[in-house]
């Protein structure tokens, strides 16, 4: 299992909402593996679990949260580009696959 590598957020986080769900990290354009090791990581910044079913990401990448997803309170989430690759690399299970590649230049969650 190799350590996660620094990844740089194509977006400015100023003050998160307390108790809101934040996107927390992007890693796009990855050294290894090309864009198949990209992900987007959600943290639950609250203090009480926060149900996202039925949340998208409509822009750059496409998914939509599954019913029933649940994020427990200080706690993370992850969606991979490639759910294989993301758990054989890091070690980590993602929630699920999103369709399409973070733009490497910038652009849209």
């Amino acid at each position: 299992m190799r350590p996660f590598t620094q990844a740089f957020a194509a977006f400015t986080l100023v003050a998160p909402l307390r108790g809101t769900p934040i996107i927390n990290e992007i890693h796009y354009n990855p050294e290894e593996r090309g864009n198949s090791l990209e992900y987007i990581e959600l943290l639950n910044t609250g203090e009480a679990v926060v149900d996202i079913s039925g949340w998208k990401l409509a822009k750059d990448v496409k998914f939509e949260f599954p019913k029933g997803t649940k994020i427990d309170n200080g706690k993370y989430l992850v969606i991979a580009k490639d759910r294989k690759l993301m758990r054989e690399f890091y070690g980590i299970e993602p929630l699920g696959e999103f369709k399409k590649s973070l733009g490497n230049g910038g652009g849209e969650v």
